[in-house]
């Protein structure tokens, strides 16, 4: 059974959040961050004989906190970080504040609607043994056997186990704090995937512009993140930078058309990926493609268009990948290479009210004429439902 946190815990840890809001409030620009030292760090996590650190401790790079104590909170668009988990339910659409990445909410309650990192659910996901899609000889997978079975092993933030940071195996980077450390005061004013601090959101390697706010509240044609994506001709990893090669590590049989290793875990082993035949990327798909350009008009009984409302312009809620990894502002339909299907077009990275960490409802989109039109599936698919 999943540990949950105590009532009582869980309303120290939100009375908690004033003190850290003073405590722990560095000023940021892009994800340099600046001000005072004391802000984020202390010495010797002591002080008149008491301990600093505001949860637990002590940690390492000699922080007041942990990641969690840092990025929860409620976004208001005056927040200097990202709030990723909110002590009570968060407000999810676009004029929510749930930011492009989703909230941690959620999944203390269903496994199913988030990521379980250990700093929220600690003790290991109490459904699945694998990562869904899971294949540990795929190329692009770094994680190490011992973190394969996560109902003994947690995910986590960053590190060999998550998602942000270094995900090399190399002894240092196996912590939270060691695989990130030094990337809040890095330079980020290119994003170019070199290092932890110039990758985008700090997910080592990957490429893609960041929106100033996280999409807070983003509308349709407003700002937002930019991510990087790439066409893949045939079933490669054409391009180790786009953000759904980074989901593949972990979920590789859903990125991949060929036949997974054998892996008891999943209940999938030894079926093919995306396509049956597991030759080039085309059709007949069994899994939905990743990294593939979406036709530019809706003309075939499998080609999709993309828009909003009639064509209103690029929706935040449903995003595309693009090769260039550019932002795209109010567009009435991307033009080719900005229309590329990645893994977030239908799913938050930390969690969502729905199953599978999805965007929408999927047991809610009705073909034909409804009051879904424009909505989910149905932003690409427009021609299935109007």
């Amino acid at each position: 059974m999943k540990k949950r946190r105590s009532l009582q815990a869980q309303l120290a840890f939100a009375a908690g959040l004033g003190l850290l809001s003073m405590m722990i409030l560095p000023s940021v620009s892009n994800a340099l961050v600046n001000g005072a030292c004391d802000e984020c760090h202390t010495m010797h996590d002591s002080q008149d004989n008491a301990q600093m650190a505001v949860t637990g401790g002590p940690y390492d790079v000699l922080l007041l906190g942990d990641c969690l104590s840092c990025h929860t909170g409620t976004n208001d668009a005056t927040n200097v970080r990202p709030y990723v988990f909110n002590a009570t339910a968060a407000g999810y659409g676009p004029l929510g504040d749930t930011l492009a990445g989703g909230n941690f909410f959620w999944v203390q309650t269903i496994d199913a609607r988030g990521h379980n990192v250990d700093f929220v659910t600690p003790g290991g996901d109490a459904t699945l043994a694998v990562p869904p899609g899971f294949d540990e000889a795929a190329a692009w997978s770094v994680r190490v056997a011992a973190q394969t079975d996560l109902t003994t092993a947690e995910l986590t933030c960053a590190g060999t186990a998550g998602c942000h940071g270094d995900r090399d195996t190399a002894p240092g980077n196996a912590t939270n704090y060691g695989s990130i450390k030094g990337a809040h005061h890095a330079d980020d004013t290119t994003i170019d995937g070199n290092t932890v601090g110039t990758s985008f959101r700090f997910l080592y390697g990957i490429e893609g512009t960041e929106q100033a706010r996280w999409e807070y509240q983003a509308g349709v044609g407003d700002d937002h993140n930019g991510y990087w994506g790439t066409n893949r001709a045939a079933d490669t990893v054409d391009d180790a930078n786009t953000i759904s090669s980074l989901c593949g590590q972990c979920h590789g049989g859903f990125h991949n058309s060929v036949e997974p290793t054998a892996n008891a875990g999943w209940v999938n082993s030894g079926d093919p990926g995306i396509q049956g035949s597991g030759a080039a990327m085309t059709n007949p798909w069994i899994r939905h493609p990743t990294d593939f350009q979406m036709p530019a008009s809706a003309t075939g009984d499998d080609t999709s268009d993309y828009w909003y409302n009639g064509g209103g312009g690029y929706d935040p809620m449903v995003p595309l990948g693009s090769t260039a990894g550019n932002v795209v502002t109010g567009a009435t339909n991307p033009a080719g290479g900005d229309r590329i299907v990645i893994c977030l077009s239908c799913h938050r990275a930390h969690g969502s009210p729905y199953a599978d960490l999805l965007r929408w409802t999927y047991g809610g989109m009705v073909v034909g004429p409804s009051g879904d039109v424009g909505e989910g599936c149905f932003v690409c698919h427009n021609a299935k439902d109007n």
